[in-house]
């Protein structure tokens, strides 16, 4: 009886450990999963204080193509929000819940526009997609931030819409 303060005290997370939990990720993995839309996609992870905002996307595939046509095309996105609990120093676990939004449309080849970038000098096609069936949903999951540098952190997550990992800078050196 004696040591059960202690041994509850031990176990509750130290969130002072989140003031260092700042960082930047780049993001891969799957949106739009066990959809019809389901496809590869990249994004990003911002982390601020132990708040993480993770957005990844696909599509639409056709975007850029040069031929005049029409194509069948889908697209899906996901942007999801959690606050890390520290397990260890190294070691965060994160809640997450969001928005997932899938859609399957068309992409027009004969209606585009032109970017142009001038840092790059570059002109870049872009294609109209119309959308013709979009799917809104509630994302809910959890994620893992394990840091095992103080220079670097790792994400991994596992959503009802998406699946996906990346690879991030720390902002906060001092551990």
């Amino acid at each position: 009886m004696a040591c059960l303060p202690a041994a509850a005290a031990a176990g509750t997370p130290d969130f002072s450990i989140n003031r260092n939990a700042n960082s930047v990720a780049v993001l891969g993995g799957v949106v739009g999963f066990k959809t019809a839309q389901q496809s590869p996609g990249i994004g990003f992870n911002v982390t601020l204080l132990g708040l993480s905002v993770d957005y990844i996307t696909y599509g639409p595939k056709y975007a850029h193509e040069e031929e005049e046509r029409l194509w069948d095309d889908k697209k899906a996105f996901s942007v999801n929000i959690g606050y890390q609990i520290p397990l260890f120093r190294f070691l965060s676990i994160y809640p997450i819940a969001g928005y997932s939004e899938t859609s399957t449309g068309i992409t027009d080849g004969t209606k585009y526009r032109y970017d142009y970038d001038t840092d790059t000098f570059t002109l870049t096609r872009v294609n109209k997609y119309t959308k013709t069936w979009t799917g809104r949903h509630f994302n809910y999951g959890g994620g893992i931030a394990i840091k095992p540098f103080k220079w670097l952190t790792i994400h991994v997550a596992a959503t009802r819409y998406a699946i996906y990992g990346g690879i991030g800078m720390n902002l906060a050196l001092d551990r």
